[in-house]
């Protein structure tokens, strides 16, 4: 035989019976409190305007197109790039090409995804600082960004990485043997030094935004058999995948 407690046995069918209709009359008597359980079962979390972050504001802003004004120059200096090259070319060759391949429509803009991978790269930002200037989750800026290095290198690789050969080859060695970097067949960077003794004829040429003439020289330059091993990491890391 099942407990009861006071007579009540809450396997009985008559007790059953009775809290059901007690539950009947209680949904007659207040419908608003059935109606506002199912809402709040329902109810999902708004989506953020991405548009109202600070990089949406600095995307709409009036003067961003100019590349002489204070906030291009922001733009080129947090993302690494001018904001003409970024609209002009990045942007339309991602969308054409499907760096960032969804299943359904993303409620991201495309902007916004090639900005995070702009600053991580650019500037060696962490996924918590993306996700307070952009209001897009942490884990999300992650899977953009791996999205982005695998699909990008996989795509423009061959377009627009060639290593030299032949008489390419050696005459770019020779170029870097003069330079004071023999073996060099490459460099990933550049430092830029100040030209002090620049002539007047080459300084319009030399001078570039630091506002003095200066020269290039190779920063993260890889050679063959010194720097073998960074040229492996240079090339693993645009095959990354």
């Amino acid at each position: 035989m099942s407990e009861t407690t006071n007579g009540y046995d809450p396997f009985n069918d008559m007790s059953i019976a009775a809290d059901e209709e007690i539950v009947a009359s209680a949904i007659r008597k207040y419908p608003e409190l059935l109606l506002e359980s199912v809402k709040k079962r329902r109810q999902t979390p708004l989506r953020p305007n991405y548009w109202d972050s600070v990089w949406g504001q600095m995307l709409l802003h009036e003067d961003i197109s100019n590349g002489s004004s204070y906030i291009a120059k922001k733009f080129r200096r947090r993302f690494r790039v001018p904001y003409a090259l970024f609209k002009e070319i990045i942007l339309p060759q991602c969308e054409a090409m499907k760096v960032f391949p969804v299943q359904r429509k993303s409620p991201i803009p495309l902007e916004f995804k090639i900005l995070i991978c702009l600053r991580i790269i650019g500037r060696d930002a962490v996924a918590d600082e993306c996700n307070e200037l952009t209001h897009i989750g942490e884990s999300t800026c992650h899977t953009i960004f791996k999205e982005f290095v695998k699909n990008y290198s996989r795509i423009f690789y061959d377009a627009y990485v060639n290593m030299p050969t032949g008489s390419d080859l050696v005459e770019t060695m020779e170029t870097y043997r003069r330079l004071g970097f023999p073996g060099c067949i490459g460099s990933i960077d550049c430092t830029h030094v100040k030209w002090s003794a620049c002539g007047k004829d080459k300084k319009w040429k030399a001078t570039g935004k630091e506002g003095y003439p200066y020269f290039d020289t190779p920063e993260g330059s890889f050679a063959a058999g010194i720097h073998r091993g960074l040229l492996l990491e240079f090339i693993s890391f645009l095959h990354l995948s």
